[in-house]
């Protein structure tokens, strides 16, 4: 349920074209900032390294997923509150989120084999705005607004920026009761005392889950998240869920529902995998950082460490830059193709790049959103400057086949 970049965020991403419906707009959805952060820590290099937890999984009965799956049928809502365990994952500058999930019958000829769908919705206050992620009738939205609770905009989320919720009873039929988790040798506590462990993969991830005694999931223990479950039996303590207005219908949300396969615990030899907390550095050299924005900056500024409205924290979290500088440059009435637009961010690549030869920018790492990848690119095509292999270039929503204003008033 931008701009973080949701992003990695498990839950949000970034749309395949730029959104630029409201081009003289400075603040970006926080799904792009998501995805934004997501880009700069994989492709800039991260090592992600893993300080193993061991599942041990011994024979044991089955778990009782029927009941799991009716006793969450039964309940109005369940509000889950998870805690991200990286700074990287924050949404709307904070670790911890609160989202209600209403199960509900479903109509649809696809969903007859499953017994759980779900609306939900979560609502994130921040220090200047509040994020607003709504799953309504299989559609999907985003929304922010101000501090005083006035709408400022709104757009569509797409099936992978979404969490497959749908696929939760199949992996739920799909776990497996263990009985220790091992941390570097020695048990560690889970908090499960009275209920029992089960392993659980769900969206390709690892989760321990506690069951209690009566088949409820009480909390949930990730790599990268930690989950809390309450359920709501009052209809009262639950928010409305209503869709924001948008300029457009946003598309269904289709889930694909596989049968979740008959696996088997062998009773002769433990079976064990990992799970563990993962913290990140840079795993190459680092270099100087240049951000270069996309469509709607108004007028032209100086570069700065930092630029909030357009790219969040990112700076916070992208260990291979040795510096981060922010271009504005008026991107409202000037053209990708423009002269002066392109000879502006060659001199701002000489500028902060390193070990340069002439024109050739030496060692730099370039990220360009939307419409500064056709910046950059034109600028490279009409040998305005050129790169060198030191230069790692992270293209992010690059309009390559038009823009979302261009190709709706095409259709």
């Amino acid at each position: 349920m931008q701009p973080t970049t949701p992003t990695n965020d498990p839950f949000v991403a970034i749309p395949a074209t730029p959104r630029e419906l409201n081009a003289v707009q400075h603040h970006k959805p926080l799904i792009t900032r998501f995805r934004v952060v997501a880009a700069v820590l994989a492709i800039c290099g991260v090592a992600c390294v893993t300080v193993g937890a061991i599942l041990f999984a011994q024979h044991q009965a089955k778990p009782d997923t029927k009941s799991i799956v009716s006793n969450i049928q039964q309940a109005s809502a369940l509000k889950v509150t998870f805690t991200a365990l990286r700074s990287t994952m924050q949404l709307n500058g904070k670790s911890q989120a609160t989202v209600y999930i209403v199960p509900r019958a479903s109509d649809l000829e696809e969903d007859a084999g499953s017994a759980l769908t779900f609306d939900a919705i979560l609502t994130q206050p921040g220090n200047d705005v509040t994020e607003t992620y709504v799953l309504l009738n299989n559609r999907a939205y985003w929304s922010i607004s101000s501090s005083d609770g006035t709408p400022s905009t709104s757009g569509c989320m797409e099936t992978s920026q979404i969490p497959p919720i749908k696929l939760l009873q199949s992996s739920l039929e799909g776990s497996h009761a263990v009985s220790v988790v091992d941390e570097h040798g020695a048990p560690t506590t889970v908090g499960c005392d009275q209920g029992q462990l089960l392993e659980l993969k769900f969206a390709g991830e690892t989760f321990v889950v506690c069951k209690s005694s009566a088949n409820r999931i009480t909390h949930v223990l990730g790599d990268d998240l930690t989950f809390t479950v309450e359920y709501i039996y009052d209809p009262n303590r639950v928010p409305d869920i209503v869709a924001p207005s948008t300029d457009r219908q946003c598309p269904f949300i289709r889930a694909a529902l596989p049968k979740a396969p008959p696996s088997k615990v062998s009773g002769r030899a433990p079976r064990t995998l990992s799970l563990g907390r993962s913290s990140c550095s840079c795993n190459g050299l680092r270099r100087p950082c240049l951000f270069v924005h996309g469509l709607g900056t108004s007028s032209n500024g100086p570069t700065v460490d930092s630029l909030a409205e357009y790219w969040g924290s990112i700076q916070d979290n992208a260990p291979c830059c040795s510096s981060t500088k922010f271009v504005q440059m008026e991107t409202v009435k000037r053209g990708w193709a423009d002269e002066e637009i392109q000879n502006d961010f060659c001199r701002f690549a000489l500028q902060y790049g390193t070990n340069n030869n002439g024109t050739t920018v030496g060692d730099l790492i370039l990220v360009t959103h939307s419409m500064g990848n056709l910046v950059a690119g034109g600028a490279l095509a009409t040998r305005r400057c050129s790169f060198s292999e030191g230069v790692s270039w992270i293209s992010l929503s690059a309009p390559m086949q038009g823009s979302k204003t261009a190709n709706l008033r095409t259709s």
